[in-house]
């Protein structure tokens, strides 16, 4: 199964998010809102105290999150190559069948989908309850107000 919009979608709402929170710790975001979203979770977590562990979930799988978007942003042509010795009895033809993928292919599962959803909910979490901002909440659908005239 193919999952690369799940992976795209949970990148760019996690960017949205950024922006979002940085629009309200930061009077200057639209000038910071030109960086990558890994340097934009670096200026906001300096902002509000918080460290985050880079050689440790969640930020490992952040990254990888946002470096597979940008290969799909930013795509090149690669040239994929293996070398292997094999014995005639390994399954030859099998193995000669084989389609060769990328590091991003190889990177679309089910469960690299699933732990960049809850990584990418776990920094929103942290940041959201580190910023401690009044009236923000994480994870609503928003709210609406309406309002009716009776006229005779």
């Amino acid at each position: 199964m193919d999952y690369h919009g799940q992976f795209i979608f949970t990148a760019f709402s996690l960017e949205a998010y950024f922006n979002h929170i940085g629009e309200q710790l930061f009077k200057s975001w639209e000038a910071l809102e030109y960086l990558t979203p890994l340097k934009k979770l670096d200026v906001i977590c300096e902002k509000i105290d918080m460290i985050l562990d880079q050689s440790r979930r969640p930020y490992q799988t952040i990254k990888k999150l946002f470096d597979f978007r940008n290969q799909m942003a930013h795509g090149r042509t690669i040239k994929l190559s293996k070398e292997e010795i094999r014995g005639f009895d390994d399954n030859l033809d099998e193995y000669l069948g084989e389609r060769l993928k990328a590091w991003w292919q190889e990177y679309c599962t089910v469960s690299n989908a699933e732990r960049a959803r809850e990584d990418s909910e776990k920094i929103m979490q942290l940041i959201h309850n580190n910023a401690k901002i009044r009236n923000d909440h994480l994870f609503t659908f928003g709210m609406a107000s309406h309002s009716a005239k009776i006229t005779a």
